[in-house]
């Protein structure tokens, strides 16, 4: 189990790393761009066999550790929102 958390863990910093630098934010939220429902159909995910659910304890496994953070950002029409951003840049 381990292992695979770990693989979930890197496959969301390489998507999440990919993302930003497309400029296209993310949410931790529920709702909208949400993180791990939008990674799961990635192609990384995808080839790794890691699933939504890995992808939520990924994340908050990653915020707990500090290496994900939600920073601020603007939505397309210059409204701010939360995103995630990796700690330290990608």
């Amino acid at each position: 189990m381990g292992a695979l958390q770990a693989k979930a863990d890197d496959v969301f910093l390489a998507i999440l790393a990919r993302y930003t630098a497309a400029g296209r934010a993310v949410s931790h939220l529920k709702k909208g761009d949400y993180a791990p429902r939008l990674f799961a159909e990635e192609v990384e995910a995808k080839e790794a066999g890691i699933t939504q659910p890995y992808l939520e304890g990924a994340m908050t496994r990653l915020l707990h550790a500090k290496r994900v953070l939600v920073g601020k950002s603007k939505d397309a029409r210059g409204r701010p929102r939360n995103a995630l951003e990796i700690e330290g840049g990608f």
